[in-house]
């Protein structure tokens, strides 16, 4: 492989590297801006608060425990899914920085290859 197309692959694998983390990044301020959504409105479950005044007897009883599974469900979603989907993503932006590094330090290291046979054929020549 021609070294500069070899350079050049690596920059453009860069390149890609760095979008992707760009992208994940914007994914977790929107995730995170969800489950400040669902913090927020969580209430609303439990309202109108049911109580032997408004509501009571056999349908305000099934009413009340869907109410509650739906909160457990609600508060799962908020508290634990989101949490991991975002966990999930920040650890897949360290693993790409590592792979950022790498590349760079590749590309370096090329470059100085390069730039030494560059001199090395100078020397040859003249």
């Amino acid at each position: 492989m021609n070294p500069l197309s070899y350079l050049s692959y690596m920059q453009s694998q860069l390149t890609e590297k760095k979008e992707q983390v760009t992208r994940l990044e914007s994914s977790i301020r929107e995730l995170e801006e969800i489950q400040s959504e669902f913090v927020h409105n969580r209430n609303f479950i439990e309202a109108p608060e049911l109580s032997s005044h408004t509501w009571k007897g056999q349908l305000a009883n099934a009413f009340n425990e869907v109410r509650e599974d739906i909160s457990l469900s609600y508060r799962d979603l908020y508290q634990m899914q989101l949490t991991e989907s975002i966990n999930i993503i920040e650890n897949k932006i360290i693993a790409l920085y590592s792979e950022i590094q790498a590349l760079q330090y590749s590309i370096s290291q090329e470059i100085s290859r390069i730039n030494e046979e560059k001199r090395k054929g100078e020397n040859h020549v003249g």
